[in-house]
């Protein structure tokens, strides 16, 4: 997902409108659930009431959600499972006949600056994130006081 500085206006409303109705939705579980009541996004009354195109777009934008953290995981992940087959007596040393002895050790030194790299981007991105989200926390539990009330 782009950074919002290099989204469009639309793209902006889209995102913030997808990042609200999420929003919503989880106000109304968590109303749900102070009942003992567990309620699916898709059988809240948020979500009913939004027509189709609305529900199509929210499915859309949670499915990129868990596409995102996936691969957010699997780029973390990935240098350090190759470096640790290159470390392995077994795959290291056909790895480093193949590559040469020089090239392997450039390439785990590579492997774990890009692995350095990927750690610190996720670190300052999930930051950011944790702040926007203390930041609209205050909102949602104003919401929620606001729905458990009537």
């Amino acid at each position: 997902m782009k950074a919002l500085t290099e989204m469009s206006d639309k793209e902006k409303k889209n995102f913030f409108s997808m990042d609200l109705a999420e929003r919503m939705i989880r106000v109304e579980q968590n109303v749900s659930a102070s009942f003992n009541r567990y309620v699916p996004y898709y059988q809240t009354e948020y979500y009913k009431s939004m027509n189709e195109r609305q529900k199509e777009d929210f499915k859309k934008y949670l499915k990129h959600k868990k596409r995102k953290k996936f691969l957010s995981v699997l780029s973390i992940f990935l240098p350090l499972i190759l470096a640790g087959f290159l470390s392995f007596s077994i795959t290291g040393n056909v790895i480093a006949e193949e590559i040469g002895q020089e090239n392997s050790s450039m390439l785990v030194i590579s492997l774990i600056i890009v692995f350095f790299i990927l750690f610190f981007y996720f670190f300052y991105s999930s930051i950011l994130r944790k702040k926007l989200d203390r930041k609209m926390n205050n909102y949602v539990k104003t919401l929620n006081n606001i729905v458990s009330r009537h």
